[in-house]
């Protein structure tokens, strides 16, 4: 699926919801050849396979709704972020104070506790 130079590629759940309809359609055909093909009257396959992509088709409005909601929310804070124990809302991580050591060059690692000459 080519997209012109100016249009951003669609979201994930854009192109599967564009898939939907093929996939209901591609399942009611292959059910209702195999219905015939296992014996079944073929109005009963009709109806068999007519009632699976039905069902199907539900259940992909269903999914897509779900999708979307999700896609419009908010994004979820961090579980392991600090959290205020009076309100249980989050706090920044605190700021290093400018007099501290390291403030000025970060520390990366053991190597900075680790004494020269010990290696």
């Amino acid at each position: 699926m080519a997209h012109p130079q100016g249009d951003p590629a669609p979201s994930w759940p854009r192109r599967l919801a564009e898939a939907l309809l093929p996939a209901v359609l591609l399942t009611f055909v292959a059910l209702y050849l195999l219905g015939v093909a296992a014996g079944v009257e073929p109005e009963w396959a009709l109806g068999r396979a007519a009632g699976v992509a039905l069902l199907l088709a539900v259940l992909a409005r269903i999914a897509r709704g779900v999708l979307d909601s999700l896609q419009d929310s908010a994004p979820l804070a961090d579980p392991l972020a600090p959290r205020d124990a009076s309100t249980g809302a989050s706090q920044p991580p605190p700021a290093p104070a400018a007099d501290a050591p390291g403030a000025t060059e970060p520390t990366v690692g053991p190597q900075a506790e680790v004494p020269a000459g010990s290696n």
